[in-house]
């Protein structure tokens, strides 16, 4: 249920589906006797549509999520790597019957150049499918060929294909693993996306997890002033940070994360 729930309600959250939701309003209201409301609704509908294409709303969103946590010095020992799903296109892997990346693929380039520096470490790739419209192969089912091309031995290998979102990434990793507490284990994420995935991988009981975040979308502070003329960039930047910030509120109210902006240390 929670699963729906979020992806229902992740979608008629974001920003641009309810600036459109305003603006439909707006002209319905305008054949009707609320000329006023109409108005109102069209005139703030514009302006938000304006905010969230051209202006630096999307990145005042984003930094702060980025800049949460940073990169710690890693420990001589790393047992465990855990890469986050979300690198590959699930959609165009299953059609194609091949292993598509996508935008994120930082999350499985940088698990592989770990796994190259410590070539003890175990590999836990947590990836299902999201999808709840179309079938689509589990992401971990799409990474498994590129991880053996790439050189990794598939005895290193924990591919985990049920999870559906980032509570069920740490939940059925944690199942898979029964990690011992004095073990390290490397998280590799998105940047945005590694506050509440960290938090959520703590309150599991997973104990000695490192973040390692990837997969920049911003330069930093510097872009708090940063206006756009490609639209369509600004509206999906804009969108992507709002949903994570109602994830982070969702599952702190749900109690799914140890904190409302989990930090590390």
């Amino acid at each position: 249920m929670f699963f729906y729930a979020s992806k229902i309600l992740g979608a008629m959250l974001q920003p641009s589906f309810m600036v459109i939701t305003l603006l439909l309003l707006g002209f319905i209201l305008s054949v009707s006797r609320f000329k006023k409301l109409s108005r109102a609704a069209l005139a703030f509908s514009v302006f938000s549509l304006l905010m969230i294409s051209f202006s630096p709303l999307g990145y005042w969103l984003l930094v702060p999520l980025e800049e949460r946590i940073s990169k710690p010095p890693l420990p001589y020992e790393v047992h465990g790597i855990i890469i986050l799903g979300g690198g590959f296109d699930s959609t165009v892997s299953t059609a194609r019957d091949i292993s598509e990346l996508n935008r994120s693929a930082d999350r499985f380039v940088e698990g592989i150049i770990q796994a190259k520096k410590f070539p003890d470490a175990k590999i836990l790739y947590s990836g299902g499918s999201a999808s709840i419209l179309t079938e689509t192969k589990a992401g971990a089912v799409v990474a498994e060929p590129m991880f053996i091309d790439l050189g990794i031995d598939k005895s290193r290998l924990i591919l985990e294909s049920k999870s559906r979102n980032t509570y069920e990434n740490a939940l059925y990793s944690f199942k898979s693993v029964q990690p011992e507490p004095w073990e390290n284990w490397l998280l590799i994420t998105s940047a945005f996306h590694m506050p509440r995935s960290l938090g959520i991988y703590r309150k599991i009981g997973w104990k000695n997890i490192i973040p390692w975040p990837v997969d920049y979308q911003t330069r930093g502070p510097v872009d708090y002033f940063k206006f756009s003329a490609f639209p369509n960039k600004t509206i999906g930047r804009t969108d992507l940070a709002a949903r994570e910030w109602i994830g982070l509120l969702a599952y702190r109210l749900t109690g799914k994360t140890d904190a409302l902006f989990p930090s590390y240390p």
